[in-house]
C-alpha cells in the first residue's frame, strides 16, 4: 500500500543507542552529548538533526581539508573554556584537533571521523518534504540560476575553441556511429521513460499517445518512429492521412517543474518531460551511454554504469593524495545549451537530433512559464550522458588551453587517461586541479567548494567517503520508524537499515531498529541470507532460519514478508502492444524501415490468444516473432511474452508487505 506522508519525527531511542555504539568505539563519554541533542531536539525539532547536524559534518570535512579546525564554520555551538572545539561531540573531536589549538593530529582517530560523520549524517537524507518555505526558495533560486546562466556568451569562453577541437576528437567516432545507427534501417531503439509526463500519462497509456511536434518530426518521422511494420500504417492511414497530433513550435509544452525529497534543506528540482520528447532522449540515451563506455578514448574515464572507478580512485587518493575530487553544483541547469551546441556541431545529425528532443522553456510551480538558456535540467535522459561528455571535454581543454597543446598531443592523451567523470562527480590529477576549477568556472558552472577535496587525506566521490585509506561513509536513515504493517516503505526500509548497522558495528542501534520493526508488525523476523527475496536480519556467521522442508521443491524454506509492488489495470493490446514488446526488451533490434520491415503483424492473429506454427510462414513473416541475422543463415525465434506487461503496469511509490514461504 502506498505509504501516507507523515512529517519528520526523529527517534532519541535510535539517536541513544548510536552515540552509545560511538562512544564504545572511541572510549569516550557521550552523557552530555546526548543531553545536549536531546535539549536541542526538543526546543528546535527535527531540523536539528537534518540541517544543523548536517552542517556540523561539512564544517568539520571543510576542517580535515584545511588542516586546522575552522571555529567560524560552527557559531551555532558553544565552545568550551580555553578550547577552540565546540563542547558537543568534544570527545571525539579531541580525538582528531588538538583541543586547544585546532591543529590536525598527525595521527587522528578513523574510529572518531566515522563516529563524528555518523552522528551528523544520520538524518542527512531523510525522504521527506522540505517545508513550503524552502520549497519556494527552490524555486526561486532555480529562477536565479537560469537568470546566471542566460549572461554566458560562449562566443566571449576563453576555452571555446579548445573545447570544440577537443570534443571533435574525443567523440568524434561516437557521434559518426550514433548518426549511422539513426540513418539506418533500425533506427533509434526508442522507447518510453519510467516517470511521469507533462501531460500526467503514464504507464501503458504512453503508447497511445499521438501528440509530435513539428522539431522532432523533422528529424524522427513521426511514421517511422510511431509504427511497428507496415500493415500498422496502411490501417491507420486509412484514407485521411496518418492521425497524429502535430505540435507547432508555439504550442509545444513546457517542461513542469516539480521538487522531490533531497534533504531538508532544499529538495532537488526536476523538470517532468513531454511523452514524445521523452520517447526519442530514451533512444539517444541507449546508443550514446554504451558507446562512451566502449569508445577507446573515453572508456574508463567517462562512466554511467559502474561507480565502483571513481570510488576506488577517491579511496586510494585519501591516502596517496594523487587525485583530487571536484563536486558541481547545479550542474545540470547551468550547462548552456550553446556549450552543447559546440560539443556537437562537428556532426550536424546528431546536433540536430539533441536539439529536436529539447524542450525550450520551463513551467515553475507558481504557474510562470520562463524560456531556458541551459540545456536540460534533470528529467530529461539525455541530460546525464551530455554533462558528463561537457565536463570531460572542459577538464582535457583546460589543460590544453593552460600548456598551449593541441588537442592531439600525447600530453594531452596522456592527461585525458587521468579525468574519471561520472555525472557531476569528477576526478582530476592533484597538480592540475586549479586548471580545471578554473575551466568550469567559464563555462558559467559552479564548483561545490563544500565537496571539493584537494589538500586533506579525505576523498568524496560516487558514494564513497574516504579519509586515510578508510572509507568513513556513513549509514543513512532514509525513512520515519513505521507505526503499523501499512506502512510498507518504512518497514523494508527500517530492516535495511538495521542489517547496515549490524554489519558495520553498531550493535546496539541494529538492536533498537530490530526491536521497533517487530514491535510494529508483531512478529519475530526470520534470519535470512544476503540474497533472500525475505525481509530479516544478517548473521555474520551465516546462520539464516528454517522452519519447514517443502518435498515438493526439495528445499529448506522460512516464513516472512516480502516487498511487493502494488499494480494497476492498464490493458494494451493490437500494435500499441507489439510497440512495447520490442521498444522495452533486450532482443535484436525491430528494423524501422516500414517499407522494406523484416517483422510483420499476421492481422488473423491475435496477441494473446496462442499461437501454433500455421503462423509461420516461408521465414520472412513470422507473426510477432523476430529474424535473427546469423552469419550463415536465418533463423527463426520465439520469445515468450510476458502477458502482464500488457495488462497491468506499477503504481508509482505504492508497495505493500506479503506474508509467504520462500526458499531459505
Amino acid at each position: 500500500m502506498k505509504s501516507r506522508k507523515r512529517l519528520f519525527s526523529p527517534s532519541l531511542g535510535l539517536l541513544e543507542a548510536l552515540l552509545a555504539d560511538a562512544g564504545m568505539a572511541c572510549n569516550t563519554s557521550i552523557i552530555r552529548d546526548f543531553q545536549t541533542l536531546k535539549s536541542r531536539v526538543e526546543h528546535e525539532g527535527g531540523s536539528f538533526l537534518t540541517i544543523c547536524l548536517p552542517t556540523f559534518a561539512k564544517g568539520f570535512e571543510r576542517s580535515l581539508e584545511a588542516g586546522r579546525w575552522l571555529p567560524h564554520l560552527f557559531t551555532g555551538f558553544k565552545t568550551g573554556r580555553k578550547r577552540c572545539l565546540p563542547a558537543f561531540l568534544q570527545g571525539f573531536t579531541s580525538l582528531v584537533f588538538h583541543s586547544t589549538k585546532g591543529d590536525l593530529h598527525e595521527n587522528p582517530s578513523i574510529d572518531a571521523v566515522v563516529a563524528i560523520r555518523q552522528i551528523c549524517l544520520c538524518y542527512n537524507k531523510i525522504k521527506s518534504d522540505c517545508t513550503e518555505q524552502r520549497q519556494h526558495s527552490a524555486g526561486v533560486a532555480y529562477v536565479s540560476c537560469e537568470a546566471e546562466v542566460a549572461k554566458f556568451r560562449v562566443k566571449d569562453w576563453s576555452l571555446r575553441q579548445k573545447f570544440a577541437e577537443v570534443s571533435r576528437l574525443y567523440y568524434g567516432s561516437v557521434f559518426n556511429t550514433l548518426s549511422c545507427v539513426m540513418q539506418g534501417e533500425c533506427g533509434l531503439p526508442t522507447r518510453h521513460g519510467p516517470g511521469v509526463t507533462v501531460d500526467g500519462t503514464s504507464g501503458n497509456r504512453k503508447y497511445l499517445h499521438r501528440g509530435w511536434s513539428r522539431r522532432l518530426n523533422r528529424v524522427f518521422p513521426f511514421d517511422r518512429y510511431w509504427f511497428v511494420n507496415f500493415n500498422e500504417l496502411v490501417e491507420e492511414l486509412g484514407g485521411e492521412g496518418i492521425p497524429f497530433e502535430e505540435v507547432l513550435p508555439k504550442e509545444e509544452p513546457p517542461v513542469r517543474v516539480c521538487f522531490v525529497p533531497k534533504t531538508q534543506k532544499a529538495p532537488r528540482v526536476i523538470a517532468i518531460e513531454p511523452v514524445y520528447n521523452q520517447y526519442i532522449q530514451q533512444g539517444l540515451m541507449r546508443v550514446l551511454v554504451p558507446l562512451l563506455e566502449r569508445d577507446k578514448r573515453t572508456r574508463g574515464q567517462i562512466n554511467f554504469s559502474d561507480q565502483s572507478i571513481n570510488g576506488a580512485l577517491a579511496l586510494s587518493s585519501s591516502i596517496t593524495k594523487e587525485f583530487a575530487t571536484i563536486d558541481l553544483k547545479e550542474a545540470s541547469d547551468r550547462l548552456h545549451a550553446a556549450v552543447v551546441h559546440l560539443m556537437v556541431q562537428s556532426q550536424p545529425d546528431v546536433n540536430r537530433a539533441v536539439f529536436a528532443c529539447r524542450s525550450k522553456y520551463a513551467k515553475l510551480p507558481n504557474g510562470k512559464v520562463i524560456p531556458m538558456k541551459k540545456f536540460a535540467s534533470q528529467g530529461s535522459a539525455v541530460t546525464f550522458p551530455i554533462e558528463a561528455m561537457a565536463f570531460f571535454s572542459i577538464a582535457i581543454a583546460s589543460f590544453a588551453k593552460h600548456y598551449d597543446l593541441p588537442a592531439h598531443h600525447p600530453r594531452v592523451r596522456a592527461f585525458s587517461k587521468k579525468v574519471f567523470v561520472y555525472g557531476d562527480d569528477i576526478i582530476v590529477p592533484t597538480k592540475e586541479v586549479s586548471l580545471v576549477v578554473e575551466g568550469l568556472e567559464s563555462a558559467g558552472l559552479l564548483v561545490n567548494k563544500n565537496k571539493t577535496f584537494i589538500q586533506s587525506h579525505f576523498r568524496e566521490s560516487c558514494g564513497i567517503d574516504a579519509f586515510a585509506g578508510h572509507i568513513v561513509t556513513p549509514i543513512y536513515v532514509r525513512t520515519n520508524e513505521p507505526l503499523s504493517k501499512r506502512d510498507a516503505s518504512e518497514i523494508a526500509s527500517t530492516v535495511s537499515t538495521a542489517n547496515q548497522f549490524y554489519l558495520n558495528g553498531y550493535w546496539k542501534s541494529a538492536a533498537f531498529l530490530r526491536e521497533v520493526v517487530e514491535k510494529c508488525v508483531g512478529f519475530e523476523f526470520p534470519h535470512v541470507k544476503f540474497d533472500s527475496e525475505l525481509l530479516g536480519w544478517y548473521s555474520f556467521m551465516g546462520h539464516y532460519s528454517v522452519m519447514r522442508w517443502n518435498s515438493h521443491l526439495h528445499s529448506f524454506q522460512t516464513r516472512g514478508l516480502s516487498l511487493r509492488i502494488r499494480k494497476k489495470t492498464d490493458r494494451l493490446s493490437g500494435y500499441r502492444a507489439l510497440a512495447k514488446y520490442f521498444n522495452e526488451s533486450d532482443r535484436p533490434a525491430l528494423n524501422r524501415d516500414i517499407w522494406n520491415t523484416q517483422v510483420f503483424w499476421d492481422s488473423r492473429a491475435q496477441l494473446f490468444d496462442g499461437f501454433d506454427e500455421s503462423h509461420v510462414s516461408d521465414g520472412s513473416n513470422f507473426g510477432v516473432y523476430e529474424r535473427v541475422e546469423y552469419p550463415n543463415k536465418y533463423a527463426s525465434i520465439r520469445f515468450p511474452l510476458d502477458e502482464e506487461r500488457f495488462a497491468v503496469t506499477s503504481r508509482r511509490g505504492a508497495v505493500y508487505t506479503k506474508l509467504h514461504w520462500a526458499s531459505a
